[in-house]
């Protein structure tokens, strides 16, 4: 397999149901482009029921997956950093256990990350916001690609916090190391 375009990395712990609701959602909206796409879950659990998740899941995975079981658990944060650092996709996507991925998502972002030029470090889509039931609540997406310099996107975020939301980020892995990770 070449490299993926597309990382998607995921920290969880003890969350089971909500690590295979994610990545039920991933392989759906991942279908028509996997091969170009793969999955690292680093988990800190007390116990393998998210490693016998992603093994039902993720063994036929085109695209390719890693999975590890920390011992001893990790902090949050070095949780995410070993999901991250395990990804060898040009691009990087952290996709949090209890996130969901839009159906048709899957070719439109490989896509957009391709026309992306080197240049580029960071690209933005779009998300709902859901409550715990599922129910959408607000939706935040964008009406045209745009390029903003890195002064107006400071700005943007500095005067609404919620211009960016986690998974809506997606960071070439060079630009994530170069900054030291999360």
């Amino acid at each position: 397999m070449t490299s993926p375009v597309l990382s998607l990395v995921m920290p969880t712990r003890n969350r089971p149901e909500l690590l295979e609701r994610a990545l039920r959602s991933l392989v759906t909206a991942m279908a028509p482009v996997a091969e170009h796409v793969e999955v690292t879950v680093s988990d800190g659990s007390d116990t393998d029921a998210s490693g016998r998740v992603v093994e039902r899941l993720l063994t036929k995975w085109p695209g390719g997956h890693t999975y590890v079981w920390n011992r001893p658990a990790l902090t949050l944060t070095e949780n995410m950093n070993r999901a991250a650092e395990m990804a060898s996709g040009e691009w990087v996507q952290q996709l949090d256990d209890d996130d969901l991925m839009l159906p048709a998502s899957g070719q439109l972002m490989i896509d957009s990350l391709r026309r992306a030029p080197p240049r580029e470090q960071v690209v933005l889509f779009g998300a709902h916001i859901v409550d715990v039931d599922g129910v959408k609540r607000r939706e935040q997406t964008f009406e045209r690609e745009q390029y903003l310099p890195p002064a107006a996107a400071l700005r943007r975020l500095l005067r609404n916090s919620s211009f960016v939301r986690e998974p809506m980020v997606v960071v070439r892995k060079t630009a994530l190391a170069e900054a030291g990770m999360f």
